[in-house]
């Protein structure tokens, strides 16, 4: 048996120890390759804090970060590229935007968290706009483009792809096109070089799940406030060990995270740009005004998507989904209720398709009402920003003139196809209660009297709430 072999990594001060002369130069090789991408990464923090504004003056510059649970789609003609929500769920859902950050990664936010996502796209935005045409808003944190909706995002061939593989047991490749990275059967030593590109946040939260060692008053919040497990956590004999067996998967999804984000770094860097981190910082601002200039739309934060007029589209289109789901899945009582109370802009026209038989309507006329009133919204502006009144008044006009079709064409088709779906679901909704012929006579004959009576349709039915 050979003696087991120790030897310090210069680079990061932590003691490896192997137990074969094999695996340890094997795992030497490995830490001098860290120790490269480590010194790449420290380059790349340089250029953030003493180049970035400048850098990122130059749209040249730009990389797009696009990060997913999924590689991107290998279409017919063999190009990829990256779907839609829409096209994904077959327009079931009407996202019709995919959104990048610019040379940086999307950090956790209000629209979710990210840690969890393995693959990432990379490629120089001058290709991606050279395929796509121009991103509909720029923003450091989030730009966005609404591709052509039987397409998706066309990638280049410039793209750089970094995913897991965890066949070799190596912990990361960084190539020319393509980087792997480890994310499952960590050694020690895997795990000390990980907690070396992390930061102090980070390496503090790994110790927290490593030795559940969560303060009380946090525990409830930790347990996302879920009774049953505050429960068994407050009857633990060994509070810890409680914590750390749920916080074990947690862990892991860090140590990807962090190992994930190095990578990234690293590939960028092998691209031939920057890594630039721009939150809260005056780089974003500057980014805007390079896209201003270029005539497009930009936004110096990262919730320019939350208040556009496709956002407020996305909500709409959830609204139909919803409706159709309750009247899918709830009783006749609580869909008259529904009815009668709601001040969903399809209620009334449900209650005369169904008393008078009358046509549903065009449900694209519903996104047409959200868009009239989003560009209420523009012309309002113009009162608050007196110096653009001109512009914003034109480009409401300009609205008013072409329709939705005129903001994006290709959002404009995306929303036809959901509201044709979601129209012709309803219409199999209906045609489906009224196989329940006794209740959906009473449920009729109730509309019909909607006018002039508020008896409670429970009444009728003797308190039924189920379906008849």
């Amino acid at each position: 048996m050979q003696k087991s072999v120790n030897f310090k990594h210069i680079g990061n001060e932590t003691v490896y120890r192997c137990f074969d002369r094999e695996s340890a130069i094997d795992k030497r090789v490995q830490m001098e390759n860290l120790n490269d991408k480590t010194e790449s990464l420290r380059k790349a923090i340089y250029a953030s804090k003493s180049y970035g504004l400048e850098y990122m003056s130059d749209s040249k510059n730009w990389v797009c970060v696009h990060l997913t649970k999924h590689e991107p789609k290998i279409d017919s003609e063999g190009k990829r590229c990256i779907e839609t929500t829409a096209m994904a769920t077959d327009y079931m859902l009407p996202r019709a935007s995919v959104h990048v950050t610019l040379n940086q990664i999307v950090g956790n936010n209000l629209g979710g968290n990210w840690d969890g996502a393995s693959v990432i796209v990379l490629a120089p935005y001058k290709d991606v706009v050279r395929l796509n045409g121009n991103p509909q808003e720029v923003a450091t944190e989030d730009t966005y483009f609404i591709p052509d909706p039987d397409k998706g995002l066309m990638l280049p061939s410039s793209t750089y792809i970094i995913k897991p593989d965890n066949s070799t047991g190596k912990l990361f490749t960084v190539g020319k096109k393509k980087a792997t990275y480890k994310t499952d059967n960590y050694t020690r030593e895997d795990i000390d070089a990980i907690l070396e590109l992390s930061d102090n946040w980070d390496k503090d939260k790994y110790e927290k799940y490593m030795n559940g060692d969560v303060p009380d008053g946090q525990a409830e919040w930790l347990l996302g406030h879920d009774e049953k497990l505050i429960k068994l956590y407050k009857n633990a004999k060994d509070k810890k060990a409680f914590m750390r067996g749920l916080m074990e998967e947690d862990r892991f999804t860090l140590l990807n995270k962090i190992l994930r984000d190095a990578v990234m770094k690293a590939a960028i860097e092998k691209m031939g740009y920057h890594y630039v981190y721009s939150h809260e910082d005056n780089i974003s601002g500057r980014v805007a005004e390079v896209a201003d200039k270029a005539g497009l739309r930009a936004n110096s934060g990262n919730k320019g998507h939350s208040f556009s007029i496709e956002h407020d589209m996305e909500i709409e289109g959830c609204r139909m989904i919803a409706l159709n789901k309750f009247l899918k899945e709830k009783s006749f009582v609580d869909i008259y209720d529904y009815l009668l109370n709601s001040n969903d802009p399809a209620a009334e026209k449900l209650i005369s398709h169904i008393v008078s038989a009358t046509p549903l309507p065009n449900y694209y006329t519903f996104y047409e009402k959200v868009f009239k009133n989003k560009i209420d919204d523009i012309k309002r502006m113009s009162e608050f920003y007196p110096h653009e009144k001109e512009k914003h008044l034109a480009y409401a006009e300009k609205l008013t003139r072409g329709g939705i079709k005129v903001y994006s064409m290709n959002l404009d088709r995306v929303l036809r196809r959901h509201a044709k779906k979601m129209q012709k679901e309803t219409e199999k909704i209906l045609e489906d209660m009224k196989k329940d012929t006794k209740g959906y006579a009473l449920f009729k004959k109730r509309l019909c009297n909607i006018a002039d009576t508020k008896v409670p349709l429970a009444n009728v039915f003797g308190g039924n709430d189920g379906r008849m």
